[in-house]
């Protein structure tokens, strides 16, 4: 991922030394790698590249990753000598707070104009299809783009920057930033697109916020149930495939992938990272820890906790969720033994 400079400004002035001193870090003296160099960029770890800053919490990290020649990584002391001297290596104490207080000097979110802020507007820099439906009482701020047929109702908020496709509807009372919609798609009633996801990091002076600097892409045919709420990405993106479709009132993190036609019932939640397959059900009030992968055609069903990965085509429930027959099975035996107790009394 690179930070996506239409709706983010990046300041490319910073070295490797000046951002070290911002930071309190120390720089690790190499052969290969350059502290006068230049920041072109903020990327994940898995995706560091050549100019791009990163940051690795822990050595366990470093196994799987190549690691190309003049990155910038901050890290903590055990990575000192697991890492190749080609990389502009920054020795931090807490990794992810440094690259938080990195992000917020690099990269600025683009300003809204004063005038959106007091009075509902249609800015005159957003290119709206001349068969599209604005009411009057939507907010349409600068440079968004807005597809053919496309209808926008009545206190509908859409920020800066955003395309939507053609023949979508977008709700009253929704609010969208930070995206690209594709076409088709739906958005319900206070639905929330775009917002920041919840990323916190605790510190010496308190708890800090971590910049959310990536954008959430919606694919063609999506439909958002009234007030769900989809974060964007933190660095990578939150991308919702083709024709997902979504309950009211469901939460979904940031940088989730959720693949094409995937169907998710009432009141779900989503932690951050989580990976949807294609063509997986999610029944209504489930949980999804961060970082799990479900697989295609898995379905979870209702009021489920998933705490860890699950495999394509595998039914879960319950709490730690596991396969349904295992826990159908389980739960027969338990009443068996139950029954054996009463009748003992």
């Amino acid at each position: 991922m690179t930070i996506n400079r239409t709706f983010y400004d990046f300041d490319d002035t910073l070295t490797v030394l000046q951002l070290a001193d911002i930071v309190g870090g120390t720089i690790v003296p190499s052969n290969g790698a350059n502290p006068s160099n230049l920041i072109k960029d903020i990327a994940p770890f898995h995706s560091a590249a050549v100019g791009a800053l990163s940051y690795v919490s822990n050595d366990t990290h470093l196994t799987s990753h190549n690691i190309p020649d003049n990155a910038i990584l901050l890290a903590p002391e055990s990575c000192r000598e697991l890492l190749p001297d080609t990389v502009n290596l920054i020795i931090v104490e807490n990794p992810r707070l440094a690259f938080a207080s990195a992000a917020r000097h690099l990269v600025k979110q683009r300003t809204i104009p004063e005038n959106h802020l007091t009075a509902s507007a249609i800015a005159s820099t957003a290119r709206i299809d001349p068969t599209a439906k604005i009411s009057p009482r939507a907010t349409i701020m600068d440079n968004v783009v807005i597809g053919a047929n496309t209808t926008i109702e009545a206190g509908a908020v859409i920020y800066p920057h955003v395309s939507i496709g053609a023949n979508c509807r977008i709700l009253a009372n929704s609010s969208i930033a930070f995206a690209e919609i594709g076409d088709n798609v739906v958005i319900r009633n206070g639905v929330v697109i775009g917002s920041a996801g919840f990323g916190f990091e605790p510190g010496s002076d308190g708890i800090a916020k971590v910049p959310q600097l990536g954008i959430t892409q919606i694919g063609d045919g999506c439909d958002i149930g009234s007030n769900s709420t989809v974060d964007r990405g933190s660095l990578n993106d939150t991308v919702l495939g083709k024709m997902v479709m979504i309950d009211n009132l469901c939460h979904i993190a940031h940088n989730c992938s959720i693949g094409d036609n995937c169907m998710i019932a009432a009141q779900v939640g989503m932690a951050g990272s989580v990976t949807l397959g294609k063509k997986v059900i999610i029944g209504g009030q489930a949980g999804i820890s961060g970082h799990l992968t479900i697989g295609d055609e898995a379905i979870i069903m209702g009021h489920s906790g998933v705490t860890k990965n699950v495999d394509a085509k595998t039914t879960v429930v319950g709490f730690p969720a596991e396969a349904s027959g295992d826990y159908w099975r389980k739960l027969a035996g338990l009443r068996r033994l139950l029954k054996q107790s009463d009748n003992k009394k």
